[in-house]
């Protein structure tokens, strides 16, 4: 297993993690919500969101702001699962097998 493959199997667990907890509230509360991105990041680091947008306002590209953004109000669950479905699913490149010695 490659670095990537496992790094996509983790971001996959996560996923499952924060789906189950979103399911979990929904069957308590009885409607359905989700926890965004944003939302999660900002509970977990508030100052490190806050330095992104800042750092690519003014340093990197303002227009890049709004996409990222759509991206954080998506349901973490599904920006976890992408990418991670992404790296688990990427097709591997066919190794050669060199036979030394061998008469064809």
């Amino acid at each position: 297993m490659t670095v990537l493959r496992v790094i996509g199997w983790l971001l996959i667990a996560a996923a499952l993690i924060l789906l189950g907890r979103d399911l979990f509230d929904w069957y308590r509360s009885g409607h359905w919500t989700t926890s965004s991105a944003g939302k999660v990041w900002y509970d977990l680091a508030p100052g490190s969101l806050n330095l992104l947008q800042a750092i690519i306002e003014r340093h990197i590209w303002q227009p890049l702001w709004p996409p990222i953004l759509w991206i954080l109000l998506r349901p973490v669950w599904l920006v976890l699962a992408a990418p991670g479905l992404i790296l688990v699913l990427w097709p591997r490149a066919q190794r050669r097998h060199r036979h030394f010695g061998r008469l064809r």
